[in-house]
């Protein structure tokens, strides 16, 4: 019999601070193992926040160590429930989250929502804001030498210093285009209110990459942070939920097994543009089945979803069996009995794992992670292993399927994949910088690792993407293992694709066994680009090209 639990009991709207009501009721759920919290439709702020211990979680080459996140709403040890919103007519979420906002330039704000330690776990009918926006957008009037002049769109935050952060630039038609204008540190001027909703920039380099009538886009910050958290977890769903701007990275899952992401939206709201100043769904270390429908991204900068573990890297030789290896960034157990990948010299290997002493903190080129130290069934007698990488199978998905969904006006990739056994289909990426899906290692900035094995890609649409080249690689397909000299990419098929509009469809890097079949190409420069020094064999419509 299902057991509900009313948040209006604890909250009454309108409110000032919904946080301590909500945090009661969720821990009545949690006495009472109900199977429901539900939520009325309506506004509920978020003011308040507490300390939660986060284990030092940094996920990349930005992040702050923090011993301690603060958290508005944390959702802790909850089993077998459902966390629901409203709808409204239409079915779209009536249940608004609203974060609390600063307005201190490039600040580290609390997490709207932290998941940790649950299982069979659903989060449904939300809409996650912060409040005022965390982001801005005009359009260019006037540009006089080095200071560019921008009329603020009505709704949107206009006031005096404003950040310069991952700033980019729309047609006036509302297309992104080109290049950003500038990255996460932003630029050492900010912008200066000059008039009613009229601001001034200036900066040289911009103002000679815009024109009179272009948007520009502009954030308050763009630290690693993750607005919302899912971390440490099993059997998670995330059902129509729609993020209408955030602080950083808009959503993060790190150590999930099986993810089910159903109707999740990352898109802006009014006279908005851009909904987050980095990736909307970032996928880390994430284990078991992930199954993906009617995602839309819109509007971020870097990705739209990237998925990755990382490598680990050999820093000592304790025997014949035994090595002590460092990996960046959260902890994760390495579990025994599995197995790792080994990269060395161009070559690659499969180890098994024995044993794992428990991982202690540790740095490495001034980078936080932890040292494993790791016995493996196989001997290392006489392999060097100065320059090997080891990657653990473990924290990678069995699968990802991503259906139906759509990534359009993005500063970055649409899909940023470095895992296996991943599909693909009738999905539409238009207008992103990056690829619409790099296939692929990141290895010097932030070791996220690995390679894209097992990948079907089908039914796509593609249009306008990847002008600009990431990591040695383009296109509106684009694959490489930057930095790597073998082709670890492979059993790639693309088939039944759509390419449009882009200075390349399909760029074949470090890769092999490659199959393009019935794919349609119109105004794009190059079709298919490779290199043959660096890729194995490519079969278009099953005719070997290389």
């Amino acid at each position: 019999m299902q057991h509900t639990i009313c948040v209006k009991e604890f909250v009454a709207l309108p409110t000032n601070d919904a946080t301590p009501g909500i945090l009661k009721a969720i821990q009545k759920a949690k006495q009472e193992q109900a199977s429901v919290l539900e939520f009325e439709a309506g506004i509920y702020p978020l003011k308040s926040h507490n300390p939660f211990k986060t284990d030092l979680t940094a996920h990349d080459a930005g992040a702050e160590l923090l011993p301690e996140k603060d958290v508005h709403i944390l959702l802790c040890g909850l089993k077998n429930i459902t966390i629901r919103g409203a709808v409204d007519k239409e079915g779209n979420p009536a249940t608004v989250l609203s974060a609390d906002n600063n307005l201190e330039l490039h600040s580290l704000l609390p997490s709207l929502l932290w998941m940790t330690d649950c299982e069979n776990i659903t989060v449904e009918n939300f809409k996650f804001k912060r409040d005022p926006e965390f982001c801005s957008a005009g359009r260019v009037t006037k540009i006089e030498n080095d200071t560019l002049f921008l009329e603020v769109f009505e709704g949107n935050p206009c006031y005096d210093n404003m950040g310069t952060h991952c700033m980019n630039r729309f047609t006036p038609e509302g297309e992104l285009n080109g290049e950003s204008l500038s990255y996460g540190p932003g630029l050492a001027e900010k912008f200066r209110l000059v008039g009613d909703r009229l601001l001034s920039l200036k900066d040289e380099k911009v103002a000679s990459r815009v024109e009179t009538g272009d948007i520009i886009t502009f954030h308050q910050g763009a630290k690693t942070d993750f607005q919302c958290y899912f971390g440490a977890s099993k059997n998670v769903t995330l059902k129509n939920l729609h993020t209408v701007n955030a602080n950083g990275f808009a959503f993060l899952a790190f150590d999930i097994r099986n993810l089910t992401i159903e109707n999740v939206k990352f898109k802006p709201e009014g006279n908005q543009y851009f909904t987050a100043p980095r990736d909307a769904f970032k996928l880390h270390k994430c284990q078991g089945d992930i199954f993906v429908n009617q995602m839309y991204i819109e509007g971020v900068r870097m990705d739209g979803q990237n998925m990755h573990s990382n490598f680990l890297f050999p820093v000592a030789q304790k025997d014949k069996n035994t090595l002590v290896l460092f990996s960046r960034y959260a902890y994760l157990k390495l579990p025994e009995n599995t197995e790792m990948e080994c990269y060395a010299k161009g070559e690659e290997s499969l180890f098994n794992i024995l044993s794992v002493k428990n991982a202690e903190p540790a740095t490495l080129d001034d980078y936080p992670g932890y040292n494993y130290t790791v016995t493996f069934k196989e001997s290392l007698e006489g392999m060097d292993i100065s320059e090997a990488l080891f990657l653990a199978r473990a924290w990678e998905p069995d699968s990802y399927v991503c259906e139906n969904s759509v990534f359009t006006n993005i500063a970055g990739a649409g899909h940023l994949s470095r895992i296996d056994h991943m599909r693909i289909r009738n999905c539409t990426y238009k207008n992103l910088m990056n690829s619409g899906i790099w296939l692929g290692v990141e290895f010097p900035s932030h070791v996220e690792g690995g390679n894209a094995t097992d990948i079907e890609i089908e039914g796509c649409t593609f249009i306008h993407c990847g002008n600009t080249s990431r990591c040695g690689a383009g296109g509106c397909i684009g694959m490489n293992s930057y930095q790597f000299d073998a082709y670890h990419n492979r059993d790639i098929r693309i088939r039944d694709c759509i390419f449009k509009d882009s200075d390349i469809g399909i760029d074949v890097q470090n890769a092999q066994d490659v199959h393009i079949e019935n794919c349609t190409f119109s105004g794009v420069k190059n079709e298919i680009c490779t290199n043959n020094c660096n890729s194995g064999k490519i079969y278009v419509d099953l005719q070997q090209i290389l």
